[in-house]
């Protein structure tokens, strides 16, 4: 997306540059999570109308 929105005009390379350096660097709490990113992995993701399910999701 972002290489249409500069292709068009809408943005300028110089804008990013100015956001990205204004962002906090919160590196430090960083949280990982033990789960695969549908969208990278070659399958496995939930589908419509499948339930996620966790055994240590912190709910009773």
């Amino acid at each position: 997306m972002r290489e249409r929105l500069l292709a068009a005009g809408t943005i300028a390379a110089e804008d990013i540059d100015a956001h990205t350096a204004g962002l906090p660097d919160l590196e430090g709490q960083l949280e990982s999570l033990p789960f695969e990113q549908p969208a990278l992995s070659a399958g496995g993701g939930v589908t419509r109308g499948e339930t996620l399910t966790s055994t240590d999701d912190g709910l009773e």
